[in-house]
């Protein structure tokens, strides 16, 4: 078994391997041209195409000279192609400019299907591996698009989290706009907000870090989903019609990333970050630290062992923390000044990867056979 790291950066898409141990790691890349900044990569559970046999990455991004476009590898990047076809809001709509993510699903006819988010913020679907996209309208028809506004990343949607086993029902995150959700496949929203705006950006809705979905197996009809917005950490029991603030023990409400287990619900992972300067976005106390809940929120733990602890000036974005699903669970996160740790305990201990990578905006983690 190989465990596959996929690590979006700044300057292209960089893929390292590992063993099930996780004890060392060899790297490739950037296997996407370094014009190209990827914001997003994932790796498809099914191969796209008779003629493979592995998984197929999808990675989303853009460049400054070619615009947004969806990649594609068939064989663990050794070879991609690209398509933006069909990634537009017409002639009357503005240029897309960033695809921030690209996760899989299935529809409500059991085939295999992409979606894609966008900035400025829309959804995008695909029925053919990413050959051609069309846009789910229904998410910018909404009465609050003429409030969504741009913040200091963009007005990107980041977060699309499918229901497991309804493919009726689908979450995004959008910042800054709220969180969204769909019962019909795309055709109508409801937005179902942590708070009703936010404080710290009065004339902006709720500006939305990070969605996770923490029932995996879909055993709830509304599931458990957790928020990272500018303004903390919250929790919904049932599936974003209300949420908990679960902020308390934290040393900043403010950060980006945020990461559930892939087997224990009530098991996350946030960064936070510094926030009391404009600009200002490191670890708190220049000491890097990951802080986990077991206990879905109530309680949190900072997680440092390993991990430097004097003037760390370190930052991560909202990307950049995964999880791998073996027992124990490994923990993986990256920084924007290109540094990548890891821990095979669940984040009890850290250790950091022997190379240094552009600005880290991704990471996304599998196995293999």
């Amino acid at each position: 078994m190989k465990v596959i790291l996929l690590l979006g950066t700044r300057k292209g898409l960089f893929v390292a391997e590992s063993d099930a141990r996780r004890e060392s790691w060899e790297i490739r890349g950037p296997l996407i041209s370094g014009t190209w900044a990827i914001l997003n990569a994932s790796l498809y559970p099914f191969p796209c195409g008779p003629e493979t046999t592995v998984p197929t990455i999808f990675a989303g991004g853009a460049s400054n000279w070619y615009g947004a476009a969806v990649w594609r590898s068939r064989d663990l990047g050794a070879t991609w192609t690209h398509s933006s076809e069909g990634l537009t809001y017409g002639d009357e709509g503005p240029e897309i400019r960033q695809i921030w993510c690209v996760t899989p699903s299935v529809d409500s006819s059991g085939r295999r299907v992409l979606y894609a988010g966008v900035e400025p913020a829309g959804l995008f679907r695909s029925e053919d591996d990413g050959d051609s996209w069309i846009h789910v309208a229904g998410l910018r028809a909404h009465p609050s698009r003429s409030a969504w506004r741009a913040t200091a990343g963009g007005m990107c949607l980041h977060a699309i989290v499918p229901h497991p086993i309804d493919p009726l029902r689908i979450w995004v995150g959008i910042s800054s706009g709220g969180v969204f959700h769909t019962g019909d496949e795309g055709r109508t929203w409801n937005r179902c907000d942590a708070v009703p705006d936010d404080p710290l950006h009065p004339m902006l809705h709720p500006c939305v870090h990070a969605l996770a979905l923490a029932d995996a197996q879909g055993r709830d009809l509304d599931p458990r989903l957790y928020q990272r917005n500018h303004d903390g950490v919250y929790r919904s029991d049932d599936g974003g019609v209300s949420w908990r603030d679960i902020s308390a023990g934290l040393p900043s409400r403010f950060g980006f990333p945020l990461a559930v287990h892939p087997r224990l619900p009530e098991t996350l992972y946030v960064v936070p970050l510094e926030s009391d300067q404009p600009g200002r976005r490191i670890v708190p106390g220049g000491r890097m630290a990951v802080w986990r809940s077991r206990d879905a929120g109530a309680h949190w733990q900072a997680l440092s062992r390993g991990l430097p602890q004097d003037r760390a000036s370190l930052s991560v974005l909202r990307g950049a923390l995964a999880l791998d699903a073996l027992d124990p669970a490994g923990v993986y996160v990256g920084t924007k000044t290109g540094q990548v740790y890891w821990s095979i305990d669940e984040g009890d201990l850290w250790k950091e990867m022997p190379f240094r990578l552009p600005p880290i905006y991704s990471i996304a983690v599998d196995q293999i056979s």
